[in-house]
């Protein structure tokens, strides 16, 4: 489920994670810190009602991944659009060896949930944005699924962003 957080939200967030640190024996005041810092600001004073902090949160409650999402009318496109940024996966994804079929299951949850939360807050397409070229190739292949599925208008690669439009 994907779920906006709030200044109360977000400690609950830095609690498993902190905790996920300890158990490799590293400090989460050292994780990830410009990232989460400016994640908890935003998270308990955002700068605008369509901006938000989420987190992908797991059946077992545990934060997968932290983002950053707005809505916006972006030029050239019909209807607004649900931007997802600076998306931070969870400390023991980079503290163990994920397994594809894990990672696999993150992607599909994140997709799956985006797409939800667009369709709750009555946003019509979709761009989350890629972090780095390895990103924009394992997507490729996402995309090419999802286009196949013909259950989306739109799954495509543009430039560093996953363009979805259900």
């Amino acid at each position: 489920m994907l779920k906006k957080l709030d200044a109360k939200t977000f400690a609950e967030l830095e609690k498993d994670w902190s905790a996920q640190c300890d158990k490799y024996s590293e400090d989460f005041a050292d994780y990830a810190t410009p990232s989460v810092d400016f994640a908890r600001e935003k998270a308990g004073n955002p700068p605008a009602d369509s901006y938000w902090i989420c987190s992908l949160v797991g059946q077992a409650e545990d934060h997968m991944c932290l983002m950053h999402a707005n809505a916006a009318r972006l030029p050239k496109t019909e209807g607004k659009t649900l931007r997802i940024v600076w998306i931070l996966l969870a400390p023991r994804y980079d503290f163990e060896d994920v397994s594809t079929h894990d990672f696999s299951q993150i992607t599909t949850s994140l997709i799956m949930d985006v797409m939800e939360f667009a369709k709750d807050h009555d946003l019509e397409h979709i761009k989350i944005h890629l972090g780095n070229v390895v990103d924009k190739r394992y997507f490729s292949s996402v995309a090419a699924a999802l286009a196949a599925t013909k259950h989306l208008k739109e799954a495509s690669i543009k430039g560093a962003w996953l363009h979805l439009t259900p």
